[in-house]
């Protein structure tokens, strides 16, 4: 469901914002071409090819008047939003508390790791459901992996609960004190 309502609204409103900026590039068929380009490929911090599948699946777009498109926001996004939001507004919870993403993070694009397992489909999609629905989430660190990697917690409530939300999730750090600062952060003398 986002994935088609991201390509659907991304060239339009990329393009939009590139055109008030100083920006080199102003569309999104320039910002494949560069990031396909020699310079770009073979240097030290090349474009990840999904962001550049992302790119061309927005170029493939039909644009807001696409049924599909139409489809979703007008009723399968505020379904969501109502499934969400009945328990809430029942009082039955104060926000939903789940795993950021289902695995750890994933290595970066240009250094494989075999030791990286990752059983499921797709590991954001707990993530969708603050983009599906427009609720407000926050993210608070939760642990870490056997490898040292970070794991989050998000917390999701109903529309304007984001003091709430800043509360559970403050509340939350107080009681499971996890964060550490990255073993390369600098430290002042």
């Amino acid at each position: 469901m986002m994935g088609h309502v991201v390509d659907t609204e991304f060239r339009d409103q990329i393009e939009a914002y590139l055109a008030e900026t100083d920006a080199p590039v102003k569309r999104v068929v320039d910002l494949v071409r560069v990031s396909e380009s020699p310079a770009v490929v073979d240097s030290p911090t090349p474009v990840n090819p999904g962001r550049i599948e992302g790119y061309k699946a927005a170029l493939e777009s039909r644009g807001v008047a696409d049924q599909a498109y139409l489809e979703i926001v007008s009723r399968r996004m505020p379904a969501a939003r109502l499934a969400v939001e009945r328990p809430m507004r029942a009082g039955e919870v104060d926000a939903l508390v789940f795993p950021t993403i289902m695995c750890p993070a994933s290595p970066l694009f240009d250094r494989p790791d075999d030791s990286y397992v990752c059983d499921v489909d797709d590991p954001y999609t707990p993530s969708y459901l603050g983009s599906s629905t427009g609720f407000p989430e926050v993210t608070v660190p939760m642990g870490y992996t056997d490898q040292g990697l970070p794991i989050g917690l998000s917390f999701l409530g109903p529309a304007y609960s984001e003091p709430r939300l800043l509360g559970l999730a403050h509340a939350f750090e107080q009681a499971v004190p996890l964060r550490e600062p990255p073993a390369n952060t600098p430290t002042l003398r």
